[in-house]
């Protein structure tokens, strides 16, 4: 048994606030936990009844409960019968990553299979019934006298084809170190196992999250049905990681939910051709000398999967006050942002610490100013099944570089492929 084969006296270290000698551990103090249950986790989880724990008792610590679960075994090395406080394991339950607010269950076994070189049991937990509060290379250490909070997450799947709603839920521990992981991988595992993700189809995602500050934050995107649960769960994994690492205020996720809304009917949509219309006819090129404010009509062939193509025409006007010189018209759809990742680069972070602390100046890094800004900038700036047309100016010249003056979003049925662009010279602009 793992747990005690730390030496104890090692282990009590975790306790250097209190003087606790490894003599105590062989008068086998005995602890019952408080009847006390969080109602909703209570509905997830087996219920055996009231135990009395002791070194040798066996515990879970809980990343994820309910419809999707995962935890850690591991045995009991001693207990204050006075106050509930116990050392466990022996070793590191998540790589030794210090203060921690983990949930503790009772755990169930089922059998013990006994090895000369790894033994190793097979047990549920079946009632939360304490906290975990620090994760060393001596052990772990906790109370069975508290329940922390938990972080719910709940989604409904919705499978258009045989219009069949299913739901999952599960809880998760809402501590910062452990949450960004946990809880997209568990939705991962809920997703493939509640919806066909085989094959080519279409997902729509609306993910809403609250937080114990009242913060409430929402992201939404559309993935190709083969990769959609990874996707996702990127995607996720990346919003939930700002979320615990900011800094800029407390906010502990509380309740998530999803909305994914799946068919397999593939809605692929694919760029062919764009040709400029003038008086009614078709042109292969543009005109040569575009002036500010004038109006121009494109026409826009797309080609569903397995369909006739059709066209579309769009007019718009270039912008009066655009530049003179050299432009582009550029049309493509949202899915070139695909993996999203919003507007945020992996340093995200560093650079923001930086801007603090006055190492670069903060006119030539963006970074967010708030948390509002830091999660809104991770939702992608287009969705995958939108079209885009721009206008935008190409000029050597230009100090902001390629600017953007003019813009036509128009969300499609399908997910838009493809990417054109044309020249055109704009004439009689601002010089």
């Amino acid at each position: 048994n793992f747990g005690l084969m730390r030496p104890i006296d090692r282990m009590l270290k975790l306790w250097d606030d209190e003087e606790v000698t490894a003599g105590d551990i062989e008068n086998l103090p005995k602890f019952t936990p408080p009847d006390v249950f969080i109602d909703e986790t209570r509905e997830t989880i087996h219920d055996f009844g009231p135990s009395e724990f002791q070194p040798g008792s066996m515990v879970c610590t809980i990343e994820t409960i309910g419809d999707v679960n995962a935890w850690e075994v591991g045995c009991i090395t001693y207990i204050d019968p006075d106050t509930g406080r116990f050392l466990a394991f022996g070793h590191d339950a998540y790589g030794s990553i210090g203060d921690v607010n983990i949930p503790v269950a009772d755990c169930y076994v089922y059998h013990t299979f006994e090895s000369i070189e790894q033994s190793f049991v097979l047990g549920i937990p079946t009632r939360i019934i304490g906290t975990m509060t620090s994760d060393a290379w001596q052990g772990i250490s906790g109370t069975l006298s508290e329940i922390p909070n938990l972080l719910k997450v709940e989604l409904f799947m919705y499978d258009e084809d045989y219009e069949r709603e299913l739901t999952s839920m599960f809880h998760a521990a809402d501590d910062p170190r452990i949450y960004p992981n946990s809880v997209p991988d568990a939705i991962k595992r809920a997703l493939v196992r509640g919806l066909d993700t085989a094959g080519r189809g279409f997902v729509t995602v609306h993910w809403t999250l609250h937080t114990t500050a009242w913060d409430v934050f929402e992201f939404e995107q559309v993935y190709l049905a083969g990769d959609y649960a990874g996707a996702a769960g990127s995607d996720l994994k990346k919003m939930l990681g700002a979320l615990a690492k900011n800094d800029f205020t407390e906010s502990v996720p509380k309740l998530l939910t999803g909305s994914i809304s799946l068919t397999k009917t593939e809605k692929t949509i694919v760029l062919r051709d764009l040709r400029h219309v003038v008086e009614g006819e078709d042109k292969e090129g543009f005109p040569e000398n575009v002036k500010p404010g004038e109006e121009i009509e494109i026409k826009l062939r797309m080609e569903p999967w397995m369909a006739g193509g059709y066209d579309r025409s769009f007019t718009f006007q270039v912008p009066p006050e655009f530049p003179a010189g050299a432009a582009e018209i550029q049309i493509y759809g949202g899915l070139k942002s695909l993996p999203s990742n919003g507007q945020v680069p992996d340093n995200i972070f560093d650079e923001m610490k930086k801007a603090r602390d006055g190492l670069v100046d903060p006119l030539e890094v963006v970074v967010p100013l708030d948390l509002y800004e830091l999660m809104e900038s991770f939702q992608p700036e287009y969705r995958a099944d939108e079209l885009v047309i721009q206008i935008v100016s190409t000029e050597d010249d230009d100090p902001d570089g390629d600017r953007e003056y003019f813009e036509i979003v128009e969300r499609l049925d399908g997910i838009v492929r493809g990417v054109i662009a044309r020249e055109l010279e704009i004439n009689g602009g601002d010089e």
